[in-house]
């Protein structure tokens, strides 16, 4: 993770850009900022949650916004390959007039902009998907001490252009709700973790046609339902091993695995660690790269065992 602050090119109100490109990432642990966060999920997918104990699905060409001082974290620590960009910024670090790049008026708009609408995940808009890919090649491009004049003043423009773009885009649309029909399968899942689940059940159960299913369900999550009940499965088998003394098989069957050495061999396809490693990793630091597919990526449930299209497990 490449990280700049705004005393590192000239520019007050930022207080941090940051990008990466990573297979995996560790979980981000609670944590808030004085301003205001934009986090540019532009591949992938990941899940926040807030302090009140509410989770938002963040997929590949969304940006979620995070308002000043409130608690955040990562959703465990299962990410898929990823590419994001984010900004934290304040708009009462504008500097003097002379040398900021907002006048004090537009600085309180903006600040309104985000205030209003809250935490939210809303879909790229044109004018902020043209400038992310930049921004994120810019940070990228970021050599300290040694990085030119030009790629400063090059880096302000962008983040100041990214800025101003991304609150025209929440001021004029509302924050973009979680599709019903994948709340309502999340749910289904959920539910039953513990039990053999087939795809026929879930639309079943949701009233809709597989192909419809699958279309909403992975625009909305950038997986598909097999693919996150995997997910979702290995968060509450990581939950439970870092919290209980439940044994490797206990866990397996009530998370939905035929058994210990089934969950094992998803655990380390997966994580790229077997069940026990993670629960004696609890009180340490490591960390290793999860192997969820991105949107452009499949998994090979052959190789791992799990659960293939139909979802049984």
């Amino acid at each position: 993770m490449i990280r700049i602050t705004g005393t590192e090119i000239d520019l007050p109100l930022l207080i941090e850009a940051a990008a990466d490109r990573s297979p995996g990432a560790e979980r981000l642990g609670w944590h808030s900022h004085e301003g205001v966060q934009l986090v540019f999920l532009i591949t992938g997918a990941t899940t926040y949650e807030l302090a009140t104990g509410r989770a938002l699905e963040l997929p590949g060409g969304h940006f979620l916004v995070v308002p000043a001082r409130i608690r955040h974290r990562g959703l465990n620590n299962l990410r898929m390959p990823s590419e994001v960009a984010s900004l934290a910024f304040n708009f009462r670090r504008g500097g003097k007039s002379s040398a900021r790049p907002f006048t004090r008026a537009e600085l309180d708009w903006m600040g309104s902009s985000f205030k209003e609408f809250g935490v939210g995940v809303y879909p790229f808009g044109p004018a902020v998907k043209a400038i992310v890919h930049y921004l994120k090649s810019e940070i990228g491009a970021w050599n300290g001490s040694q990085t030119t004049l030009e790629q400063k003043a090059r880096l302000r423009m962008l983040i100041c252009s990214h800025i101003l773009e991304t609150a025209r885009q929440i001021a004029r649309r509302p924050v973009e709700r979680p599709n019903a029909i994948v709340v309502a399968a999340v749910e289904y899942l959920r539910a039953h973790l513990d039990e053999p689940l087939s795809v026929a059940a879930l639309t079943k159960h949701l009233g809709f046609s597989r192909a419809r299913v699958f279309e909403l369900f992975t625009a909305e999550t950038g997986l598909a339902p097999h693919h996150y009940l995997i997910r979702l499965r290995l968060e509450k088998a990581t939950e439970l091993l870092r919290n209980t003394r439940q044994s490797i098989t206990e866990i397996a069957f009530a998370t939905g695995f035929a058994s210990g050495q089934h969950l094992s061999r998803v655990f380390r396809t997966y994580r790229g660690e077997t069940p026990s490693e993670c629960r004696e990793s609890v009180n340490g630091h490591a960390s290793a790269a999860s192997k969820f597919p991105s949107r452009n990526q499949t998994c090979t449930p052959a190789a791992a065992g799990e659960a293939g299209p139909e979802m049984s497990v």
